[in-house]
């Protein structure tokens, strides 16, 4: 697996690739990524991936429509998968 991420935005997982979401959605972020790890990551095929747009230097905020998943619902359920 190379890379993968969700904006954390209404339609994030039916359109993953598009930039240009609007209405913010922490919960459907979170449920994309939920779903991504339950199908795909925890299976034996799948050895590692890259979590795309993780800036763990950049101050981050819970209200923006941002890939990045650090201090969000979807942060946490990544945390999960891993502990």
């Amino acid at each position: 697996m190379a890379e993968m991420g969700y904006a954390s935005a209404v339609g994030t997982a039916q359109q993953p690739w598009e930039w240009g979401l609007a209405t913010i959605s922490q919960q459907e972020q979170a449920d994309a990524y939920q779903g991504f790890l339950q199908a795909w990551y925890l299976t034996s095929w799948c050895k590692g991936l890259f979590i795309w747009d993780v800036e763990w230097f950049a101050a981050y905020g819970v209200n923006n429509t941002e890939l990045n998943p650090l201090g969000k619902l979807a942060g946490e359920i990544i945390k999960q998968a891993w502990t």
